[in-house]
């Protein structure tokens, strides 16, 4: 079996305490000992969760971490972890208990059925490695019904509209 070359990285991640690392690339590269890719500089898709796909992204994701807010002009990405029941200090010394990926997905209990539930932080991070930049407000609305869709099609999305009868008149 052929080592993974961003080891290094998985096993730093893996050491960390924190549920959140916000790192540069020097720091990412100051860890791997050697420098990142272009594409890594060049491509937010690069930084994508996919723990099926490349190397680096199994790296972070086998220490049970994803990565977002991923900044190329500024050669920063943030790490968060995603782990089983994560626990945390909180400032005053108690543990934090923190939901798991599970958790955040599942709707709360109420009783009641909860048909339109989806998971808007990821539907916002597969937006934001999509489409980073909008040309207009009802440019992002319906790139985001779309991927909203994309995750559950069962959803019926309605964007606003402008009735007809109010026309194109405005009120004097």
């Amino acid at each position: 079996m052929a080592v993974n070359r961003y080891s290094d990285l998985t096993e730093y991640l893996s050491n960390l305490n924190d549920a959140v690392w916000h790192a540069s690339f020097e720091q990412i590269e100051a860890i791997l000992g050697f420098s990142l890719p272009p594409s890594a500089r060049n491509y937010p898709a690069w930084w994508a969760n996919n723990p099926n796909g490349s190397r680096h992204s199994r790296a972070w994701m086998g220490a049970d971490w994803k990565t977002e807010n991923v900044n190329l002009t500024g050669g920063a990405v943030t790490f968060r972890k995603t782990g089983k029941g994560d626990r945390r200090r909180s400032a005053r010394g108690s543990a934090t208990i923190l939901p798991t990926e599970t958790q955040l997905q599942t709707p709360p209990k109420s009783g009641l059925p909860v048909p339109n539930f989806f998971d808007l932080a990821s539907v916002m991070y597969e937006l934001s490695v999509v489409r980073p930049v909008f040309h207009s407000e009802a440019d992002f609305q319906h790139a985001l019904a779309w991927q909203i869709h994309k995750q559950n099609s069962a959803l019926k999305i309605r964007l606003e509209y402008r009735p007809p009868e109010l026309g194109r008149k405005y009120q004097e």
